[in-house]
């Protein structure tokens, strides 16, 4: 639903070559108005300086007109201040005044006031689910609304701290700055889950400000896992902050740690489910019992053996090493998806790439090379045309596969 949609039918309906669009609210923006009125046939001009405004409609439309050298319609957009608007202006034009309470019949104003119009948007689509709503929500009503809807998080829902980090984790990411209306709801009601002594409300400030009391919080709970220190405040392997985790790590968010050379061997204390700890290592190598782990990558006797199959494979069947390629990819995706949050199985490798890439558990460039060799392995499968490959467009895919691994 396009929440401006009453003022386009109303501008639809104008029979004057002039439109005065009084915003009481100055939320209306040209980019908001720019494509409803240029399909309409309307030019848009701000009335927010009145000699500029003035020499430009003399200039470019009224004398046109009168000399009927134009037929071009104008629609003139000016903010709450009436007084700025030239009498003749308004007489000869068809006024549309507008605001919020003219279009959001159902949620609190004073919150959405507040509110950058970029998501009145969505908030319109709340508005519109919420027609058989008897009256208008309240404050907090609509806040819930908000965050359900247009944010994307239940309230009721954040019931631990992890959940409430991984929240924040989002709106980190986020490139849309959390209105303060909607932040004082959060602190106001999750302070309680918050350690003593950390200032809250200066996460959705200063984002550096979490940031660095994440980054302690890892650093922490890591070294804690490896014997090396005392617990902090978060449980990271929590099964929704544990996927934020890692993708925090694969873009370098949050820190690797250096062990010192005389506890490398507290790896080896290291339960299977906390594996994937070793993404937060330092790039220098570290030997285990039987897991080695250069540059991040963990391979696993396995994953080695099935390479060295590849490269023989590919020697004597390029149709079947394209074939074997995707079936290792789609093991190592299947693994990575089923360890997220009610995963459907029967969703198509494709599909379980683009959930992983949504949640951003694989990088943009991790998935793209995961595409890359489910693509090979498609063409091997079906192509009729017997496959050629060069030597050095094996060695690529291979690399592909290393890579991704």
């Amino acid at each position: 639903m396009d929440w401006l949609g009453p003022l386009i039918r109303n501008l639809q309906n104008s029979k004057k070559n002039i439109a005065l669009v009084v915003d009481l609210g100055s939320v209306v923006t040209h980019s908001a108005l720019a494509d409803a009125a240029d399909n309409l046939g309307y030019s848009i001009v701000a009335l927010d300086d009145y000699p500029s405004f003035r020499i430009q409609y003399e200039s470019e439309y009224r004398n046109k007109w009168d000399r009927d050298e134009s037929t071009e319609k104008l629609l003139i957009l000016a903010n709450e201040n009436r007084s700025i608007i030239p009498y003749d202006i308004e007489f000869k034009s068809h006024v549309i005044e507008f605001n919020l309470d003219s279009i959001f019949k159902k949620l609190d104003i004073a919150v959405l006031e507040e509110v950058s119009p970029v998501f009145y948007p969505k908030a319109y689509d709340v508005e519109h689910s919420i027609q058989e709503q008897s009256g208008r929500l309240s404050k907090e009503q609509t806040i819930d609304s908000l965050c359900r809807f247009v944010w994307g998080f239940d309230p009721l829902a954040v019931t631990s701290i992890e959940m409430l980090i991984s929240l924040m984790i989002d709106i980190f990411l986020s490139e849309n700055k959390m209105p303060d209306v909607i932040a004082d709801h959060i602190v106001n009601q999750y302070t309680k889950m918050i350690p003593d002594g950390v200032d809250f409300r200066s996460w959705f400030i200063d984002q550096n400000s979490f940031l660095g009391w994440l980054r302690s919080e890892w650093d922490k709970y890591l070294k804690n896992k490896l014997d090396l220190g005392e617990p902090g405040s978060i449980d990271f392997s929590h099964s929704i902050l544990k996927i934020k985790s890692i993708q925090l790590m694969s873009e370098s968010i949050l820190p690797k740690i250096e062990l010192p050379d005389d506890k490398t061997q507290i790896l080896e204390k290291l339960s299977k489910e906390d594996s994937w700890l070793l993404l937060g290592l330092s790039e220098k190598k570290v030997t285990l019992k039987t897991t080695e782990v250069t540059n991040l990558h963990i391979f696993d006797e396995n994953i080695q053996k099935d390479l060295e199959k590849l490269r023989s494979l590919s020697m004597i069947d390029v149709d079947s090493f394209l074939v074997k390629t995707r079936k290792l990819v789609e093991s190592v995706v299947n693994d990575l998806y089923t360890s997220t949050q009610n995963p459907d199985t029967s969703l198509a490798l494709y599909d379980k790439l683009k959930v992983l890439e949504a949640i951003r558990m694989l990088p943009r460039t991790t998935a793209t090379f995961f595409h890359t060799l489910r693509i090979l392995g498609n063409i091997g499968a079906h192509d009729t045309k017997r496959l050629e490959l060069s030597q050095a467009e094996i060695q690529t895919i291979l690399g592909l596969v290393t890579r991704v691994l």
